[in-house]
């Protein structure tokens, strides 16, 4: 059974050590992702068409929504993964380097050696995760910037040529304005239904000329996109409100607790009610 050992939220996004044993179906996030293994069997992680195996001393650098999912080789143990979900807004912030961090090609590849220049930084984070009762959040975003910085150095065309933009989506998402209304919509909607055919009129295209145009824009499905609009919402009202799991799933559209249930464990590998008791969020 996969297992959240434990969950920071910082200004910098998220940080997760986990336990992963059970395969989570295809998804993106908001966020960019570093994704490492820790401990226990390798892991394979799907990225667009290829599969990479994600060994040892290695890193899947994964741009913000950009589609992939996890999967254990047969015969392999449980996997422990350090995940950095960096939020591309915090790094701008830090740096002019970043500017195309939203961008859905700030990482040139999917996966590559973990840079010596992180090792230490690594580390530091892992050992904060396991055993520091009340992590700093100064000290933790120092330390995911240390592992940013390298991995961008090593891995993004963008920061090597020192502010580039990135104009082949704006907001990281879609340069069609037809598809940045219909993704403005969907973000006003979280928890309806989705109106394919409602939705296709609006921007007065055919329903396979949307699903078509979609996905160029997107790289993902109009229910892929959905659903990351969704968890992004479950995980923020689970970490940072007090209510019930039940209302939560209410209000994202869920005709039971049981399916929200299931949703999220697709996704993330375990449950809202354990994300729920792992998660710390620092001010």
């Amino acid at each position: 059974m996969s297992e959240a050992l434990r969950i920071i939220h910082g200004e910098f996004g998220r940080v997760m050590l986990v336990r992963l044993d059970e395969p989570v179906v295809e998804h993106a996030h908001r966020t960019g992702e570093l994704l490492f293994k820790i401990g226990g069997g390798d892991l394979c992680v799907s990225v667009g068409d290829t599969v990479h195996r994600l060994g040892d001393d290695e890193v899947m650098l994964l741009n913000p929504w950009e589609s992939h999912a996890y999967g254990l080789p047969q015969g392999e143990p449980a996997a422990e993964l350090l995940s950095l979900q960096v939020d591309p807004a915090w790094l701008r912030r830090l740096d002019r380097r970043y500017t195309g961090a939203m961008g859905r090609q700030f990482f040139a590849v999917a996966k590559g050696r973990v840079p010596a220049l992180a090792r230490a930084a690594l580390a530091q984070i892992a050992d904060t995760l396991a055993y520091e009762l009340e992590p700093s959040a100064e000290a933790l975003g120092a330390l995911v910037q240390e592992i940013v910085f390298a991995m961008a150095m090593a891995y993004s065309k963008a920061v090597q040529a020192t502010g580039s933009y990135d104009f082949s989506s704006l907001g990281g998402v879609a340069c069609d304005a037809r598809i940045r209304k219909v993704l403005s919509i969907m973000a006003a909607s979280v928890g309806e239904p989705i109106q394919i055919e409602e939705l296709a009129r609006v921007i007065r295209v055919s329903r396979p000329h949307f699903f078509h145009l979609f996905k160029q824009e997107t790289r993902l499905t109009p229910l892929v996109y959905s659903s990351v609009l969704r968890m992004e919402s479950a995980i923020r009202q689970i970490a940072e409100s007090g209510d019930m799991l039940v209302d939560i799933s209410n209000r994202l559209g869920f005709e039971s607790p049981g399916n929200f249930t299931r949703f999220f464990k697709l996704q993330q590998g375990f449950s809202p009610s354990q994300y729920r008791r792992n998660v710390t969020v620092l001010a």
